[in-house]
């Protein structure tokens, strides 16, 4: 978790790269889902040709999303959660 967006980039590098150019529509990351990303492609066979020999990606563990829960996937949280390790500015008195 934590390299979503990143690894997202890197999948689309990847198919802009290759020669016979994998059908992608979308790599997208969601806040609610931390460590997954979703990818719009024809065929599941396709994701995993393009997550072969990626770091950071398991491709054993690809799930299919019908088009009825997507929207539900991407929905963002109402309320923010604050991660174990991670800070948060007050910019406000007092600080409690």
């Amino acid at each position: 978790p934590g390299h979503e967006e990143e690894i997202a980039c890197r999948i689309f590098n990847k198919t802009m790269q290759a020669p016979d150019h994998f059908e992608i529509h979308s790599a997208t990351r969601s806040a609610s889902r931390p460590g997954w990303i979703s990818v719009e492609v024809a065929s599941l066979a396709a994701v995993q040709c393009i997550c072969a020999d990626m770091l950071n990606i398991f491709a054993h563990e690809i799930y299919f999303i019908s088009a009825d829960d997507a929207q539900a996937w991407h929905r963002e949280p109402l309320v923010y959660r604050q991660r174990a390790q991670s800070w948060i500015r007050s910019c406000q008195h007092p600080y409690k």
